[in-house]
């Protein structure tokens, strides 16, 4: 697939088949988010895969209580939980009050894109989710106290095709030189 028609084609997609991803094809989208860029090549995104049903249904359970992402998470054959591991990530690229940015935020969202482009590449749907407790996942996965948790992706072949959203104009997000020229 071409790469514009992926980014094209990527939805966030909420209702999966029950058919599990073979291991190759999540090595793939593994492969495909370490490809992304990081900040002077620290690659401080860590990813935990699973595709054990009980342990996602607890995962589920016990951090999604009270969300959405609960009966999104538990019809998923597999779930990556992506954390960082801050390490040097942003050093040297101090704030003026000297405090280093969370640098390692923004390397793991371009991984988790790259995972998710490369999902979509091969019929796999995605959906990135933020709506669980980092503590309690942290403690069901068995996190190390020094990862940072990031996100969770659910990953399933869909069964639904989501219809994309509305996106706003470009001259409602695009300034040309300075705030005041507005894209035409």
């Amino acid at each position: 697939m071409e790469t514009a028609r992926v980014i094209y084609a990527r939805r966030s997609v909420r209702k999966f088949k029950t058919d599990p991803i073979p291991l190759d094809q999540v090595e793939f989208l593994l492969d495909a988010a370490q490809q992304a860029p990081s900040w002077m090549n620290s690659q401080s995104p860590r990813y935990f895969v699973i595709n054990n049903r009980e342990l996602i249904d607890k995962l589920a359970d016990e951090s999604c209580q009270g969300r959405r992402s609960l009966n999104i998470l538990k019809t998923a054959p597999c779930a990556i939980f992506v954390c960082a591991l801050p390490g040097n990530c942003g050093k040297g690229a101090a704030t003026r009050d000297g405090k280093i940015p969370e640098w390692f935020m923004f390397d793991s969202a371009l991984a988790v894109e790259n995972l998710c482009l490369a999902a979509t590449d091969r019929g796999i749907g995605s959906l990135i989710i933020g709506g669980y407790d980092p503590d309690i996942a942290r403690k069901v996965i068995g996190i190390p106290d020094e990862m940072i948790p990031v996100c969770l992706i659910a990953l399933g072949y869909p069964d639904e095709d989501p219809v994309a959203p509305p996106r706003l104009s470009k001259k409602d997000v695009v300034r040309v030189n300075g705030p005041a020229e507005a894209w035409k």
